[in-house]
């Protein structure tokens, strides 16, 4: 999804579609020991829609870098995505900046899919 700026989730941030207003429900690091010489780590973000109609799914695919902050467990607003930016490096792969209400992800990939599903 390296165009990202034509889809239509990320353009249009208030439809029921998009990540911002839902909240995190799972966060996954598959780093795919075992599998290769050269592990290629994987990382799936499951969110419960902000409309709560759907549940959306991003996985990341050969991620580069990551970090992770805060998650608070007793976040009242249950680590809801405020704000995110998305970004193509000049290496090819693309960056993720998300801001949750408790806390911030940083994600660095070859590529990002995202799936949206009815509830």
């Amino acid at each position: 999804m390296k165009n990202f700026g034509s889809v239509p989730w990320y353009e249009d941030p208030e439809g029921n579609q998009s990540p911002i207003g839902s909240i995190l429900e799972s966060v996954n690091i598959d780093s795919g020991i075992g599998t290769d010489a050269t592990p290629a780590v994987t990382i799936e973000i499951t969110l419960i829609g902000n409309q709560h109609d759907g549940r959306i799914t991003l996985t990341y695919q050969r991620v580069r870098t990551y970090s992770m902050e805060g998650f608070a467990l007793n976040d009242v607003a249950g680590n809801t995505w405020t704000e995110d930016k998305l970004d193509l490096r000049k290496t090819n792969s693309l960056t993720h900046k998300v801001t949750l209400t408790s806390g911030s992800l940083l994600i660095e990939a070859d590529d990002v899919e995202y799936h949206w599903e009815p509830l």
